[in-house]
């Protein structure tokens, strides 16, 4: 009598234990204006055959905000600077955030 092993997939934070394949995370449903806008970026990253490296990413983030409504460069740009004036704390929270993701 034959046995198979059947594979189970588990998959953590993106990771799928059993096969070792890197799979992405779930963005299909972001949770605030800026993650679309951070997902827009991205994806105009991909669609113009860039890497979505620190550099490329901050160059498009700050391109493709000019032809944002006012309402939401102000909430992005308060972001920011929120983010420069808080430094530390922020650092800790995002820390903490990446920890519990």
């Amino acid at each position: 009598m034959s046995h198979t092993v059947r594979n189970r997939n588990r998959k953590e934070g993106g990771y799928d234990v059993v096969s070792g394949e890197i799979t992405a995370l779930n963005m299909d449903q972001p949770a605030s204006d800026i993650e679309i806008y951070s997902k827009e970026v991205l994806n105009a990253l991909i669609r113009d055959n860039l890497p979505p490296t620190p550099n490329n990413f901050s160059l498009y983030f700050d391109r493709l905000l000019e032809d944002k409504s006012d309402s939401l460069r102000r909430q992005i740009v308060s972001m920011l600077e929120l983010e420069e004036t808080n430094d530390d704390e922020s650092t800790i929270i995002l820390e903490q955030s990446l920890k519990q993701g």
